[in-house]
């Protein structure tokens, strides 16, 4: 009887309160309270869901709050160049070093993540691994600038499990959580928001209404932070190229993405592209005044370098064989430090410049992959012997690398540059190019920031369900889109194995272990900002 009094007092006190905001019992709610909005003067499409990108804290995306900035959690590492991809067939890397001496309450343990669903330990051929370990620069070779493992071969890798949060927001909520009993650091209460998963950055995003300058003041911020995790040499737009680099090179190897952060499957990470493209744009400079900056020029310079040293290492059609054109050999032709992929890479923010190279592009990663598995190419088609399966596991990485670059292109680019008044005159410069483009996309990426996440997610499926079971070089450049751009296979591939030969680190030798292991312990530090 208690408990009946007790349910009718509670329905009373129910009734009473819906009638005094004008609903009844047995009335059409829906109805009712869009009669209730209209009166206190709102209209129907103001109430609506926001469809877009929403804050893990108020649940508020641009539609209710327009100029409010963006971000994403991430967690960023302090990494080598040439060892950008961590545990690739078992193999120990300074990122798993890193890892396991900064334990956390939100680290899991490593598991490959690939399509959202943990596939547990693998193994990758020899080839693969390779080709892997040596997928920015020669590992053969040590840096340029200084000692082994100097500021030059340092680079940073970001992860994320995209969970989206107002910069304000998030900035309100350290504050909270440092007056509570039992305070808690800027990060820790960042983890839990991040669906415990670990980070120490935020990375910001620009909208279709967020202002330039308050989008420059957090991208100075993320820098700053990442700053603390160590000090590295290069610009901005290096460091940034990179970042997209080892991402996608986690998805052509099957490395997990989980393995640091305890969390964000490759489905999550790939979303990511299109801010770090944004941010490579806002790295590079104002595309509207700034187009002669010196990052600009270092960046367009170092990238027609590249190219201009892989066309000389190709052998004039039917004029050197690949043993002749060893003797020709060009020193450090295509073993720098940043090597061929983050240049194929670093053509994202170019497209002008990928239409006209993608096979010069792709023979330099071909000739990078053949050198470091060490394929003999001395005999008559020598890529189909055994079966070809030794330089189809050597050649999968770069192959994939470059068909998933393909995708991104058809994603984010134009197949043609924009027409311009000015073209037709011929008067058009290549800055003046760039800066159209580059502002046309910089608009498709605030605008439709959703749309392109949903295309850039599919690139998960299409290396399972394509790239990854392909079973011999032609498919794989089939698959990818590149046979139109390379030509005919048989030629290709001479050319690549004259180019690897050609560009063959001089010394040989192996990677000593103080290159390898220079990462220091702190790497994956959550630096505690000191202001928010």
């Amino acid at each position: 009887a208690t408990v009946d009094k007790k349910r009718g007092i509670a329905l009373a006190q129910r009734e009473r309160l819906l009638q005094e905001m004008g609903l009844g019992m047995g009335q059409d709610a829906a109805k009712a309270f869009s009669e209730q909005a209209k009166a206190m003067g709102w209209e129907d499409q103001d109430l609506s869901d926001d469809d877009g990108l929403v804050c893990v804290i108020c649940h508020e995306g641009y539609k209710y709050k327009p100029e409010d900035v963006l971000g994403v959690y991430v967690l960023s590492t302090r990494c080598s160049i040439a060892q950008g991809v961590r545990a690739v067939g078992g193999t120990s890397t300074p990122l798993a070093a890193a890892s396991a001496s900064s334990p956390s309450p939100h680290q899991s343990p490593a598991r490959a993540n690939v399509g959202g669903q943990a596939v547990g330990a693998f193994a990758l051929p020899p080839h693969t691994m390779a080709m892997a370990q040596a997928m920015a620069g020669s590992p053969s070779t040590p840096p340029r600038a200084g000692t082994a493992g100097g500021r030059s071969d340092r680079c940073f890798s970001s992860v994320c499990n995209m969970s989206v949060v107002h910069m304000s927001c998030h900035a309100h909520a350290t504050r909270a959580e440092r007056s509570i009993k039992v305070p808690r650091l800027e990060w820790d209460g960042a983890s839990m928001r991040n669906q415990n998963t670990r980070c120490n950055n935020l990375l910001p995003f620009r909208g279709p209404s967020t202002p330039a300058h308050m989008y420059s003041e957090y991208t100075e911020r993320y820098w700053a932070t990442l700053a603390q995790l160590g000090r590295h040499e290069g610009s901005r737009f290096r460091i940034m190229v990179h970042d997209v680099r080892i991402l996608l090179e986690r998805l052509a190897t099957a490395s997990s993405f989980s393995h640091d952060s305890g969390g964000g499957s490759a489905h999550s990470n790939v979303k990511l592209l299109p801010f770090l493209v944004q941010m490579g744009y806002q790295c590079l400079g104002d595309v509207t005044t700034d187009t002669s900056s010196s990052t600009w020029r270092q960046a367009t310079g170092s990238l027609g370098k590249h190219l201009a040293q892989v066309a000389k290492l190709i052998p004039k059609h039917g004029q050197r064989s690949p043993a002749q054109a060893v003797s020709f050999a060009s020193p450090g032709g295509t073993t720098g430090v940043d090597g061929p992929n983050y240049y194929a890479v670093a053509a994202l923010w170019f497209p002008n410049k990928w239409r006209k190279n993608k096979r010069v592009l792709l023979l330099g990663m071909v000739a990078q992959a053949l050198c470091a598995a060490r394929i003999k190419t001395d005999t008559e088609r020598w890529w189909e012997a055994d079966g070809g399966s030794a330089v189809l596991e050597a050649c999968r990485v770069p192959l994939s690398l470059m068909a998933l670059l393909v995708r991104m292109h058809q994603i984010l680019h134009a197949s043609q540059p924009p027409s311009t008044a000015a073209e037709s005159s011929e008067a058009v410069s290549e800055a003046s190019l760039w800066a159209i483009e580059a502002e046309v996309l910089q608009d498709k990426i605030r605008k439709d920031d959703v749309k392109l996440m949903n295309l850039c997610d599919e690139l998960v499926d299409f290396y399972q369900d394509e790239l990854a079971v392909s079973e011999s070089i032609g498919e794989l450049l089939d698959v990818g889109d590149l046979l139109q751009d390379i030509g005919d296979v048989d030629e290709f591939m001479q050319a690549a194995a004259a180019s690897a030969a050609t560009s063959a680190p001089v010394g040989g030798g192996h990677v000593s272990a103080s290159y390898l292991d220079d990462t220091p312990a702190s790497a994956t530090v959550s630096p505690e900002r000191g202001s928010v």
